[in-house]
């Protein structure tokens, strides 16, 4: 099946409600390169709104997630820290969260006592 070359205004905008705000997903859904798909948002305003609205839908859902996970009594800050750190809706309100994936046990179990200690 040969790639299609050209898509509507409204294909775009299908595949960036579809996308979860993921730009791989997106170009994949339209059959493009990473960089085409990005071209489309860029060209369409109204594509690029729903886009950014699909991810901001899907850090609500990590978030959500993480949540019951914590409550749950199984509280893993580099899975955490982790996700919040690297899911980011593009209207970015959690610049200062810190990333713990790539921090030793040792160091990470250092850091979890002192934060139990300041609750």
């Amino acid at each position: 099946m040969k790639r299609k070359l050209n898509y509507t205004k409204e294909e775009i905008i299908n595949a960036a409600r579809k996308s979860n705000g993921i730009l791989s997903n997106m170009a994949t859904i339209l059959g493009v390169t990473y960089v085409t798909a990005r071209r489309y948002l860029d060209k369409y305003t109204e594509a690029r709104d729903i886009f950014n609205t699909e991810r901001i839908k899907l850090r609500g859902k990590a978030e959500s997630l993480l949540a019951e996970k914590l409550n749950s009594g199984t509280f893993d800050l580099k899975t955490i820290s982790y996700v919040l750190a690297h899911i980011k809706p593009y209207h970015d309100y959690y610049d200062d969260i810190e990333d713990f994936s790539n921090v030793s046990d040792e160091e990470l179990e250092e850091y979890e006592q002192i934060e139990r200690n300041n609750l």
